[in-house]
C-alpha cells in the first residue's frame, strides 16, 4: 500500500505558552509566545520560525486564537516567507470585542527553496492601539 505522507515533507509548529505580543501598525513577528515543533520531516523549527530543509511547493494552514487588550481593535495576521511582510493572499483580518477570544485562519499554496522560512506576523489596523494575546496557534506545511 502506498503511504502518501511518508513520501512528502511536512512541518508543524504550535504555541505551547501564550504571551502578550506588543502590537503596532507595522508587521511584527509573533515571538513573545513560546513556539514548539510538532510533527516534522524536512523542516526544522527555531523560536517562531519553520525552515524548509529541501524546498518545494506546500499547502500552508495556520490558525490562531487570540484576544485584544482593547475593545474594537482590528488586527491583521499573516504568514510571512523569509521575514517579508505577508502577502494579501496569506493575510486575514479580525475585529475583537471586549471579551472576545477570536479565531483567524490562513490557508494557501506557497513555494519555498531550501533554507527559506515561514513565520506568523501581526499588526494593528490604522488608528488602533493596544496589544494582541496569542492564546493558541498552529502552523503546518504539507508538500504537494
Amino acid at each position: 500500500q502506498y503511504d502518501l505522507i511518508s513520501t512528502r515533507e511536512y512541518g508543524e509548529m504550535y504555541v505551547s505558552t501564550s504571551t502578550i505580543e506588543t502590537s503596532s501598525t507595522s508587521w511584527s513577528d509573533i515571538t513573545a509566545s513560546t513556539w514548539s515543533i510538532g510533527a516534522a520531516s524536512g523542516f526544522t523549527q527555531s523560536d517562531n520560525t519553520l525552515t524548509s530543509t529541501n524546498g518545494g511547493t506546500f499547502l500552508l494552514n495556520a490558525t490562531i486564537s487570540s484576544t485584544s487588550s482593547i475593545a474594537n481593535n482590528t488586527y491583521f495576521i499573516g504568514a510571512s516567507s523569509n521575514n517579508a511582510d505577508p502577502s494579501v493572499k496569506m493575510t486575514t483580518k479580525r475585529k475583537y470585542s471586549s471579551t472576545d477570544v477570536g479565531v483567524s485562519s490562513i490557508s494557501g499554496i506557497i513555494t519555498l527553496t531550501a533554507g527559506q522560512t515561514i513565520e506568523l506576523k501581526h499588526k494593528l489596523d490604522t488608528g488602533g492601539s493596544g496589544n494582541l494575546t496569542v492564546v493558541y496557534s498552529n502552523v503546518s506545511l504539507t508538500e504537494l
